[in-house]
């Protein structure tokens, strides 16, 4: 009887602290969608600063920004192989900002396009500085 009672209570115990972290993962994900959207906004604003371009235009460029970020995250989430994932991708890079060209400037579009695909000038500079930094700090 004591065994019995000694099971159930063990076995109440282990649910209980099973739900617990299913709850914990709920809140963890949620902060990380939380802050994947603040790093989202933050990256769109940064970009659109250095586009020159006037209020009108920041705006659709933003709406459009955002389209695209979505997009991208349904085609990466779809069970497929790698290879139609990558050439889905490289077709929605290609194809889908071409409606901007009347819009803003060609410039613009080459720029946005460019930092979109991590070819931009800038982060390769601090890249390199950073690595210098890791080297000489390895090296003392």
């Amino acid at each position: 009887m004591k065994r019995y009672l000694l099971i159930m209570l063990l076995s109440f115990c282990c649910a209980i602290s099973a739900q617990q972290g299913t709850s914990l993962t709920d809140k963890q994900k949620a902060k990380q969608e939380e802050e994947i959207e603040k790093r989202k906004a933050k990256y769109v604003d940064d970009l659109i600063a250095e586009l020159n371009i006037d209020e009108f235009q920041q705006h659709i460029v933003k709406q459009k920004l955002y389209d695209y970020f979505d997009e991208k995250l349904k085609i990466l989430q779809i069970n497929q192989p790698y290879f139609k994932r990558e050439q889905q991708i490289q077709d929605l890079d290609a194809t889908y900002f071409e409606d901007l060209n009347g819009v803003i400037p060609d410039e613009a579009i080459a720029k946005m396009k460019k930092r979109l695909k991590g070819e931009d000038e800038e982060d390769s500079k601090k890249k390199k500085k950073k690595k210098k930094r890791k080297k000489k700090s390895k090296d003392n």
